[in-house]
């Protein structure tokens, strides 16, 4: 029976280097499948910690998403604490089980003193021993980390010709010291840091970005399909093209911005142009205005914005396998004529529970879909660095008065259905129904975001901000 080869090439990668990119395209060139594993949470390494995972999730989405072969794994990043190789190596055994070989990615420095027992794996990882001995190893050669034949671990192959060295830690001290395109680091990349001030001495999660366009931008136009006002905007914003866009342009409503945010890869910066009616996602400016804002190199500021995460119950009481995210909200509505019955639990540093609450719907937003359904439910609109989820309903019939509550926003929210047979739900996401459900389970993701751009002045705080002052 043929043998299928799996390569994993795991790593920080803060931020990607183009070397990194090298390694992965000769890894995909020799084996069945080659997955980049970002890694999450180490306690021993600062660096690796200091920068938000969703902003290394999107350097990394940015370098390795058009490579052929190759596929991105952020599951890490979602984890409390990163999943150290010998895990990693039984967690994909298990997965793919017979007729496939595991094979890890690893750098030259990794290996040196192997020959008398003394590398950094035999001395310092889990299960240090067992792994040297019985996981394969493809070896890169770095500069700086001479090995001889006798330091290879027994199960290896090495690809030549890399030569990669310690280029992520010297990009972190060139960004740092003001170097807006250290070398070998992927421009889009660069970027990217330079947009948020990623690895600059100020302290935070750094949410907030400062786009300027270059003067002939290439960006991917999408009107809204039956919106005349969208496509004659269309026609206006000059020049655009679908591939490796500067930004992504969305004209029409917020529906149409949900939609455009559901299809675009994060890391890709999104201007709203308002063609629809109220357009608190967009900006309220003509196509001609806009030309003239990116031709005057004029810049737009940016936030980047965190999607929950959603899993739901079917019925027939297994989950559905496909994990879905949404940006506003996602909820529970009756099925039927009977007022759903719903348990509610919070659950993060403390536990909250409402046993039983009797509604029409009951819905997890994030701040920015605080202004959405939730507002019409009565709960108030969130600024969108605030660090909360925001839980409302409405018809509440018990706990009588009951209509939202605020949660820190690491918290899990369940919603589990009290006699679905009866009073059956549905679950719906950023709109979109999914169908009967009898759970759900909804948490911030740190890994899935969306940056929305706006004119200096006018941005999405600054909106939800009014909504509290109505004239």
């Amino acid at each position: 029976m043929a043998i299928n080869r799996l390569c994993v090439f795991g790593g920080s990668l803060n931020p990607p280097h183009e070397t990194h990119v090298e390694a992965a395209t000769r890894a995909a060139r020799r084996f069945d499948r080659t997955r980049v594993v970002i890694c999450g949470i180490r306690p021993t390494k600062g660096s690796n910690n200091a920068v938000d995972p969703a902003h290394r999730a999107n350097m990394a989405r940015i370098a390795f998403d058009d490579i052929p072969g190759v596929e991105l794994d952020l599951d890490d990043l979602e984890r409390d604490e990163f999943l150290r190789t010998t895990d990693l190596d039984r967690l994909w055994k298990k997965r793919l089980g017979g007729g496939w070989e595991v094979w890890h990615m690893i750098g030259s420095d990794l290996i040196v003193g192997g020959a008398s027992g003394r590398s950094e794996i035999q001395m310092s990882w889990k299960d240090g021993a067992r792994v040297w001995n019985e996981l394969n190893f493809v070896i890169v050669p770095r500069e700086g980390y001479p090995f001889t034949e006798a330091d290879l671990p027994p199960h290896r192959e090495v690809i030549d010709g890399t030569g990669r060295s310690d280029a992520s830690s010297d990009a972190r001290l060139a960004f740092a010291r003001g170097d807006t395109a250290p070398p070998g680091v992927p421009p889009r990349v660069a970027a990217y840091v330079v947009r948020f001030g990623l690895y600059s001495a100020a302290p935070g999660a750094k949410r907030f970005g400062r786009l300027t366009l270059p003067r002939n931008p290439n960006l991917f136009v999408i009107p809204a399909g039956e919106n005349e006002r969208a496509r004659a905007i269309m026609d206006e914003v000059n020049p655009h093209g679908a591939n490796d866009p500067d930004a992504v342009v969305a004209i029409g409503g917020d529906g149409h911005m949900l939609d455009v945010i559901g299809s675009v890869q994060p890391g890709i910066p999104i201007i709203g142009i308002n063609a629809g009616h109220r357009g608190f996602l967009l900006n309220e400016l003509t196509g001609e205005e806009f030309n003239a804002h990116v031709a005057s190199g004029q810049p737009f500021d940016t936030h980047l914005l965190s999607k929950v995460e959603v899993e739901f119950r079917l019925p027939d009481g297994t989950w559905d396998p496909k994990k879905r995210y949404a940006f506003n909200d996602a909820w529970l509505e009756r099925d039927s004529t009977q007022t759903a019955w719903i348990r509610v639990v919070a659950e993060g540093q403390n536990r909250h529970e409402i046993p039983c609450l009797a509604c029409d719907t009951v819905l997890v937003s994030t701040p920015a879909g605080s202004t959405a359904y939730a507002r019409a439910m009565g709960a108030p609109p969130q600024l969108i660095d605030t660090p909360v989820l925001l839980i409302a309903a409405s018809a509440v019939a018990d706990p009588v008065g009951w209509h939202h509550a605020m949660v820190p926003d690491d918290s899990t929210v369940t919603f589990r259905v009290l006699d679905p047979a009866k009073r059956p739900v549905r679950a719906v996401i950023d709109g979109i129904p999914y169908g009967p459900c009898i759970e759900m389970r909804v948490r911030r993701s740190r890994v899935e975001s969306v940056e929305l751009a706006f004119l200096p002045g006018r941005s999405l705080g600054a909106k939800i901000a009014a909504l509290q002052f109505p004239s």
